[in-house]
């Protein structure tokens, strides 16, 4: 599987359908037009190169702390005002 997913034509045509479905910025905040800056060709490359020889590293997802949820409602005197 690897063998196909290393090939030039492979990166390309992922990231057309990427951009086509304008997809939000990765964990790195990577975007269509700083890549496109830096030219296309040049970060494709880049890609294949890293998984070619298994260097590219994923970043962590950063976890986010939700708020607990009560369990009981809070208690309402009926005597007040």
């Amino acid at each position: 599987m690897n063998v196909h997913m290393c090939k030039g034509k492979t990166f390309l045509e992922a990231y057309q359908l990427a951009n086509l479905n304008d997809v939000a910025p990765g964990i790195d905040g990577g975007t269509f037009e700083a890549i496109e800056t830096k030219g296309v060709e040049v970060f494709l490359d880049q890609l294949r190169k890293e998984s070619e020889q298994r260097t590219c590293r994923p970043l962590r997802v950063p976890t986010v702390g939700f708020p607990k949820r009560r369990r009981n409602p809070p208690i309402v005197d009926s005597d007040d005002p």
